[in-house]
């Protein structure tokens, strides 16, 4: 399924394509898809803006996010129950599976 995402009802959206903040724009539309949102709203803002920072992804600003109000891609909608799931199934599968592949190492 492609990636489909739409930046026309962001406020100034113009400069949200220009040299120095495309790139901005175009890891937050690919991040969407980790951190379970599908648009970026004035009433989740601030939760995309946390889950990023939980992500640790500190290249985005709380002001990168907040201009890209109006973002919408086709990404799945998570709440927060699922996507805390979610990743903490991965951290442990991750660890469990590192911790097989070391111990093997060592044999």
């Amino acid at each position: 399924m492609s990636l489909n995402w739409d930046i026309s009802d962001c406020e100034n959206w113009e400069s949200l394509l220009k040299d120095d903040e495309y790139p901005v724009t175009e890891g937050l539309i690919h991040w969407m898809m980790v951190i379970g949102f599908r648009s970026i709203t004035r009433d989740n803002w601030g939760k995309v803006f946390a889950r990023l920072e939980m992500m640790n992804k500190d290249n985005f600003t709380i002001d990168d996010v907040h201009a890209r109000i109006g973002l919408s891609t086709n990404c799945s909608e998570l709440t927060d129950a699922q996507w805390a799931k979610q990743q903490i199934t991965t951290k442990i599968n991750n660890r469990a599976n590192e911790t097989v592949r070391v111990h093997n190492e060592t044999l």
